[in-house]
């Protein structure tokens, strides 16, 4: 008679499906333990743990959505995971509106579940495992959904008198930092209006080759430079109608900027218009860090998946037609 795990073994190999359901669980909560971590940090407002719980978050999905073949048990992991990560907002912030609580939460499942499909999807019409493929087809939902959840929880958590403090901007302009890098090589939030409008010229000059600084003295090169900044600095008064000063930090020249704008209009408005404003402005600063997050989460998850199959928590093998899949003994 033939052994009861390789009986097993082939069953799994033929419908793909796990045999070890404890370790289908310690998957499931190990995902739900990063979630509610994600919130915890969240619900305290403490960025590096927030930022570094999502980005543990993020990986443990894109390790659920390849290790779990059920689509049911994935579903309700993802139901799971979406509340070990709304429960710490609910019980840290217990006057947080219900409402915008639950939309929240009902995006952030619906958007773990897409991905979760997907990777089933991508891994049905693969031969062979390609982890960059997986990782690929989870990530841009399930970003999505933490990029949602967050958004909303931030938005509207703050009051609207607060709206142009430098605790709210300043984060804001910092989580903005990697995308205006990308453009003014050596940004900080914390430089100077006048060296940020100096390094933004200089560097446009020197990327256009409209003048060579390696050829020109130093002097002619600093009134040139000047000459630009304010340039600029007089565009950007007649061009919003507001007063820049060039001693103060690029994130307080941003908030002093809004809050001389917007801060009579916002006054008038109502406060849960205020909050959705908010929201799609986090939403949409976090989705910008997109492709920094996926390559970084991608990379993160890939060590996970080569410790996992090196410590033999789970392992490749080839289905009878000749397909790859991964099993957890």
């Amino acid at each position: 008679m033939e052994p009861k795990k390789d009986r097993l073994q082939e069953l799994a190999s033929n419908v793909e499906a796990d045999y070890s359901i404890w370790k289908v669980i310690s998957v499931i909560a190990f995902t739900a333990a990063s979630a509610a971590a994600f919130g915890i940090f969240l619900s305290l407002g403490i960025p590096g743990g927030t930022a570094g719980t999502a980005l543990l978050f993020l990986s443990c999905l894109v390790m659920q959505a390849l290790l779990i073949k059920s689509s049911s048990i994935s579903m309700a992991g993802a139901a799971i995971e979406s509340a070990a990560m709304v429960i710490p907002v609910f019980l840290l912030k217990p006057g947080f509106p219900l409402l915008p609580l639950a939309f929240a939460v009902a995006l952030s499942f619906l958007f773990m579940v897409w991905a979760t499909l997907s990777a089933r999807d991508t891994l049905d019409n693969e031969l062979k495992i390609r982890f960059s493929k997986v990782a690929g087809a989870v990530l841009p939902k399930s970003f999505t959904a933490i990029a949602i959840f967050l958004a909303m929880i931030f938005g509207f958590s703050f009051r609207s008198d607060t709206l142009f403090s430098p605790g709210f901007i300043g984060p804001l302009v910092d989580l903005a930092t990697p995308v205006i890098g990308y453009f003014v090589p050596n940004f900080s939030s914390d430089m100077t209006t006048r060296d940020f409008l100096a390094v933004s010229a200089s560097s446009a000059l020197a990327k256009n080759g409209v003048i060579d600084f390696n050829l020109m003295p130093d002097s002619l090169r600093d009134q040139i430079i000047n000459e630009s900044v304010e340039g600029s600095k007089k565009a950007l008064e007649n061009g919003f109608g507001i007063t820049i000063s060039l001693d103060v930090s690029f994130k307080d020249s941003v908030r002093l900027a809004l809050s001389e704008k917007l801060k009579d209009v916002v006054s008038k408005m109502p406060p849960y218009i205020i909050s959705v404003m908010v929201a799609l402005i986090v939403f949409s600063l976090v989705k910008a860090l997109g492709l920094f997050v996926h390559w970084l989460v991608t990379f993160f998850a890939f060590v996970i998946y080569q410790i996992l199959l090196a410590t033999g928590f789970a392992e490749t093998i080839l289905e009878p037609r000749s397909r790859e899949i991964v099993v957890m003994k």
